[in-house]
């Protein structure tokens, strides 16, 4: 199945084995976390979540602030996406706009996926932040024997699904938080 974009050129949505082209949509649900008060769609992750959601956002009206000041145990934000068999195989790219909520200089976080498969040192990116958002992208490999993908927005650098901190860094500044907006997935 394909579409064409207005310069006339057709544009592949489904492949001949029906697999939904992983480009063609971002699959993150709330992805501004605009929706609801508290972030619809998402799971707090090791009680990474500080409520309620923020004004300081990027795009919309709001944008989800993590805090992780915890040796041992990481935390953050976790959305599990049910549908991901089409994307096996395929080429995926996370993509987010986050910051710290520090007077200045900079702090480590970790954004990732979990695929039931990887090794969780494969899993995941440290990404550096300042206190402007940028955007930050991280593209992965999705192994055709995936059993979930679930994608995690940590507080802290050296996240990890299994909630260990093995790898762990962060400010124990327990006045700075970060801030995630803009999340996609395709």
């Amino acid at each position: 199945f394909s579409v064409q974009d207005p310069a006339g050129t057709m544009r592949t949505l489904v492949d001949a084995d029906g697999k939904f082209k992983a480009k063609a949509k971002n699959i993150v649900q709330n992805s501004s976390f605009d929706v609801g008060w508290d972030p619809v769609k998402w799971e707090s992750f090791n009680s990474g979540y500080v409520s309620p959601l923020t004004a300081t956002a990027k795009f919309g009206t709001k944008a989800v602030q993590v805090a992780d000041h915890d040796t041992t145990l990481v935390k953050g934000m976790k959305q599990v996406l049910p549908y991901f068999d089409q994307f096996k195989g395929e080429l995926m790219t996370l993509t987010v706009w986050v910051r710290h909520s520090g007077a200045s200089g900079t702090v480590t976080a970790s954004i990732g996926f979990d695929d039931g498969t990887t090794a969780a040192a494969n899993r995941y990116k440290d990404i550096t932040l300042t206190t402007t958002y940028q955007q930050f992208s991280y593209t992965f490999s999705f192994p055709a024997a995936a059993t979930k993908l679930d994608i995690y927005l940590f507080g802290a650098a050296g996240g990890d699904s299994a909630g260990a901190a093995t790898n762990k860094t962060h400010a124990t500044d327990t006045s700075i938080n970060v801030y995630y907006d803009g999340v996609t997935l395709a």
